[in-house]
């Protein structure tokens, strides 16, 4: 199964599931976080322009969406880095960690690992 969930939440996600894995989709993540079932996956993190043009408002949350989910359509390490991910989850519970102050981000990335768990082109 995979899950999206925040940062802040991870230590519990880990501590209830030991063999969890948890990949970190934030451009500039903490560097505390060491440990063996914790990978940094910063091709997934949305670009840091794109970030301050939506926290500023400049851009609505569907143009959030349509832009962050288009960076990934012809990015072919990006979806090699999905599909190991979603055969990772036939082992172990998945967490996806984002930034939690950016809600569509979540939605974004459920939608693309669905779509792909489902067969279905981006």
């Amino acid at each position: 199964m995979i899950q999206v969930i925040e940062l802040s939440e991870m230590k519990d996600a880990i501590v209830k599931d030991s063999a969890c894995r948890c990949y970190i989709c934030i451009d500039l993540p903490p560097r505390f976080l060491r440990f063996s079932n914790v990978q940094l996956c910063t091709p997934l993190a949305p670009q840091k322009k794109l970030l301050q043009d939506y926290k500023f408002g400049n851009i609505t949350m569907d143009e959030f969406k349509s832009i962050y989910a288009r960076s990934f359509k012809n990015n072919p390490l990006v979806l090699d880095l999905v599909r190991y991910i979603i055969s990772e989850s036939k082992n172990h519970e998945i967490f996806i960690i984002c930034n939690g102050n950016i809600e569509c981000q979540r939605l974004v990335l459920m939608e693309m690992f669905d779509n792909i768990s489902n067969g279905v082109r981006l």
